[in-house]
C-alpha cells in the first residue's frame, strides 16, 4: 500500500488532498499540530477505500518531528 504524509489536515486543501489520496487506496498520515485538532477526517478517509492515520507534531519543533517519523 502506497502512504502519504500530509500537512494541514484538519481543513482546507490538505484535507482536500488528503480525501483525494484516501480515494486512490493510500494509507494516508493526517497531520495536525495538536492534539485536540478535529480528525475527523481519518473516519471520512476509511468511508472512501483508503486508510488514515493521525499524527501530531509542532513542526517548529525539532524532537516533535523526529517522535511522529519513529
Amino acid at each position: 500500500m502506497k502512504s502519504v504524509l500530509v500537512t494541514g489536515a484538519t481543513s482546507g486543501i490538505g484535507k482536500a488532498t488528503e480525501l483525494l489520496f484516501g480515494k486512490k487506496g493510500y494509507l494516508v498520515y493526517c497531520h495536525g499540530k495538536r492534539e485536540d485538532s478535529d480528525f475527523s477526517v481519518v473516519e471520512e478517509i476509511e468511508k472512501s477505500g483508503g486508510k488514515g492515520q493521525k499524527t501530531i507534531a509542532d513542526f517548529s519543533q525539532e524532537a516533535e518531528i523526529r517522535e511522529m517519523f519513529e
